[in-house]
Protein backbone atom coordinates (compact mmCIF):
# COMPACT_ATOMS: atom_id res chain seq x y z
CA UNK A 1 0.00 0.00 0.00
CA UNK A 2 1.23 3.46 -0.78
CA UNK A 3 2.28 5.69 2.06
CA UNK A 4 0.13 8.76 2.69
CA UNK A 5 3.04 11.03 1.78
CA UNK A 6 2.85 9.86 -1.86
CA UNK A 7 -0.46 11.64 -2.39
CA UNK A 8 -1.07 15.28 -3.17
CA UNK A 9 -4.29 17.25 -3.24
CA UNK A 10 -5.84 20.63 -3.02
CA UNK A 11 -7.14 19.48 0.37
CA UNK A 12 -4.72 21.06 2.81
CA UNK A 13 -6.64 21.86 5.98
CA UNK A 14 -8.79 19.65 8.15
CA UNK A 15 -11.19 20.99 10.77
CA UNK A 16 -9.60 21.38 14.17
CA UNK A 17 -12.69 22.36 16.12
CA UNK A 18 -16.21 21.07 16.52
CA UNK A 19 -15.04 17.46 16.64
CA UNK A 20 -15.51 15.17 19.59
CA UNK A 21 -12.57 12.85 20.12
CA UNK A 22 -13.46 9.42 21.41
CA UNK A 23 -10.98 6.78 22.46
CA UNK A 24 -11.03 4.22 19.59
CA UNK A 25 -11.24 1.37 22.11
CA UNK A 26 -14.51 2.71 23.54
CA UNK A 27 -17.41 0.34 22.98
CA UNK A 28 -20.43 2.03 21.42
CA UNK A 29 -23.86 0.60 22.10
CA UNK A 30 -25.64 1.15 18.81
CA UNK A 31 -28.99 0.60 20.50
CA UNK A 32 -28.58 3.96 22.24
CA UNK A 33 -28.09 5.90 18.99
CA UNK A 34 -31.15 7.81 17.74
CA UNK A 35 -30.76 6.32 14.23
CA UNK A 36 -30.44 2.71 15.45
CA UNK A 37 -32.25 0.10 13.36
CA UNK A 38 -32.06 -3.53 14.55
CA UNK A 39 -30.23 -5.79 12.14
CA UNK A 40 -28.32 -2.91 10.56
CA UNK A 41 -25.55 -2.59 13.15
CA UNK A 42 -23.28 -5.10 14.83
CA UNK A 43 -21.38 -4.83 18.13
CA UNK A 44 -17.93 -3.48 17.28
CA UNK A 45 -15.25 -1.25 18.70
CA UNK A 46 -15.29 2.25 17.29
CA UNK A 47 -12.76 2.55 14.50
CA UNK A 48 -13.01 -1.12 13.54
CA UNK A 49 -12.72 -1.60 9.79
CA UNK A 50 -15.64 -4.04 9.88
CA UNK A 51 -17.96 -1.29 11.10
CA UNK A 52 -16.64 1.28 8.64
CA UNK A 53 -17.12 -0.94 5.62
CA UNK A 54 -20.79 -1.42 6.49
CA UNK A 55 -21.16 2.34 6.91
CA UNK A 56 -19.62 2.88 3.46
CA UNK A 57 -22.24 0.57 1.98
CA UNK A 58 -25.07 2.29 3.86
CA UNK A 59 -24.02 5.67 2.48
CA UNK A 60 -24.39 4.60 -1.15
CA UNK A 61 -27.15 1.99 -1.05
CA UNK A 62 -30.78 2.13 0.05
CA UNK A 63 -30.54 -1.54 1.14
CA UNK A 64 -28.53 -3.02 3.95
CA UNK A 65 -25.71 -5.34 3.02
CA UNK A 66 -26.96 -8.06 5.37
CA UNK A 67 -30.46 -8.11 6.82
CA UNK A 68 -30.15 -11.41 8.65
CA UNK A 69 -33.93 -11.64 8.87
CA UNK A 70 -35.80 -14.89 8.48
CA UNK A 71 -39.18 -15.07 6.67
CA UNK A 72 -40.90 -13.96 9.90
CA UNK A 73 -38.83 -10.75 9.92
CA UNK A 74 -36.80 -11.84 12.98
CA UNK A 75 -33.00 -11.60 13.03
CA UNK A 76 -31.58 -15.11 12.70
CA UNK A 77 -27.87 -15.99 12.89
CA UNK A 78 -28.40 -18.79 10.36
CA UNK A 79 -29.83 -16.37 7.81
CA UNK A 80 -27.16 -13.78 8.54
CA UNK A 81 -24.36 -16.32 8.03
CA UNK A 82 -26.03 -17.63 4.85
CA UNK A 83 -26.02 -14.07 3.48
CA UNK A 84 -22.36 -13.70 4.39
CA UNK A 85 -21.46 -17.00 2.68
CA UNK A 86 -23.39 -15.93 -0.43
CA UNK A 87 -21.47 -12.64 -0.64
CA UNK A 88 -18.04 -13.61 0.70
CA UNK A 89 -17.84 -17.28 -0.16
CA UNK A 90 -17.16 -19.89 2.49
CA UNK A 91 -14.99 -18.82 5.41
CA UNK A 92 -11.41 -20.07 5.46
CA UNK A 93 -10.46 -22.88 7.80
CA UNK A 94 -8.59 -20.44 10.03
CA UNK A 95 -11.86 -18.58 10.64
CA UNK A 96 -13.85 -21.77 11.34
CA UNK A 97 -11.19 -23.11 13.69
CA UNK A 98 -11.59 -20.11 16.01
CA UNK A 99 -15.09 -21.05 17.13
CA UNK A 100 -16.60 -24.28 18.37
CA UNK A 101 -19.91 -23.05 16.93
CA UNK A 102 -18.50 -23.28 13.41
CA UNK A 103 -19.24 -27.02 13.42
CA UNK A 104 -22.92 -26.14 13.72
CA UNK A 105 -22.87 -24.23 10.42
CA UNK A 106 -20.07 -25.85 8.36
CA UNK A 107 -18.84 -29.40 7.91
CA UNK A 108 -15.17 -30.36 8.34
CA UNK A 109 -14.44 -29.46 4.71
CA UNK A 110 -15.99 -26.01 5.14
CA UNK A 111 -19.24 -26.71 3.29
CA UNK A 112 -22.31 -24.80 4.45
CA UNK A 113 -24.75 -27.16 6.21
CA UNK A 114 -27.80 -25.41 4.73
CA UNK A 115 -29.34 -24.46 8.09
CA UNK A 116 -30.72 -21.57 6.07
CA UNK A 117 -30.77 -21.47 2.27
CA UNK A 118 -27.99 -19.51 0.60
CA UNK A 119 -29.62 -16.51 -1.05
CA UNK A 120 -28.95 -15.88 -4.73
CA UNK A 121 -27.18 -12.55 -4.18
CA UNK A 122 -23.92 -10.89 -5.11
CA UNK A 123 -22.42 -7.48 -4.42
CA UNK A 124 -23.27 -6.58 -8.02
CA UNK A 125 -26.93 -7.52 -7.64
CA UNK A 126 -27.22 -5.67 -4.32
CA UNK A 127 -25.46 -2.66 -5.87
CA UNK A 128 -28.00 -2.35 -8.68
CA UNK A 129 -29.32 0.97 -7.32
CA UNK A 130 -25.90 2.49 -6.68
CA UNK A 131 -25.02 5.31 -9.03
CA UNK A 132 -21.66 6.88 -9.53
CA UNK A 133 -18.63 7.28 -11.68
CA UNK A 134 -16.67 4.29 -10.41
CA UNK A 135 -19.08 1.73 -9.02
CA UNK A 136 -16.67 -1.09 -9.94
CA UNK A 137 -13.88 0.64 -7.99
CA UNK A 138 -16.16 0.94 -4.95
CA UNK A 139 -17.08 -2.76 -5.15
CA UNK A 140 -13.39 -3.72 -5.45
CA UNK A 141 -12.63 -1.54 -2.39
CA UNK A 142 -15.53 -3.09 -0.46
CA UNK A 143 -14.52 -6.64 -1.40
CA UNK A 144 -11.05 -5.97 -0.02
CA UNK A 145 -12.62 -4.87 3.27
CA UNK A 146 -15.15 -7.72 3.41
CA UNK A 147 -12.94 -10.55 4.62
CA UNK A 148 -13.85 -13.21 7.16
CA UNK A 149 -10.55 -12.92 9.01
CA UNK A 150 -9.64 -9.51 10.40
CA UNK A 151 -5.97 -10.09 9.58
CA UNK A 152 -6.90 -10.50 5.89
CA UNK A 153 -8.59 -7.09 5.77
CA UNK A 154 -6.68 -3.97 4.79
CA UNK A 155 -6.02 -1.61 7.65
CA UNK A 156 -8.15 1.51 7.99
CA UNK A 157 -5.20 3.53 6.68
CA UNK A 158 -4.82 1.23 3.67
CA UNK A 159 -8.53 1.59 2.90
CA UNK A 160 -8.34 5.35 3.28
CA UNK A 161 -5.38 5.63 0.92
CA UNK A 162 -6.72 3.11 -1.60
CA UNK A 163 -6.42 4.36 -5.20
CA UNK A 164 -10.24 4.39 -5.57
CA UNK A 165 -10.66 6.51 -2.44
CA UNK A 166 -7.88 8.91 -3.45
CA UNK A 167 -9.34 9.36 -6.92
CA UNK A 168 -12.72 10.15 -5.38
CA UNK A 169 -11.07 12.81 -3.20
CA UNK A 170 -9.36 14.32 -6.22
CA UNK A 171 -5.94 13.29 -4.99
CA UNK A 172 -3.23 12.04 -7.30
CA UNK A 173 -0.23 9.86 -6.64
CA UNK A 174 3.08 11.70 -7.01
CA UNK A 175 5.65 10.49 -9.52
Amino acid sequence: MSAPSEWTSALKAFPTSGLTLVDPSTEIEEETLPTYQPGKYYPVLQGDVLHNRYQAWDIVSPRTLFSGKNPDGVFDDRVHLAEMVALLGPPPATFRERSKLSAVFWDEQGNWKELAPLPDISLESLAGDIRGKDKEGFLRWLRAALQWNAEDRPSAVDLLFDAWMMEGLGMQKQG
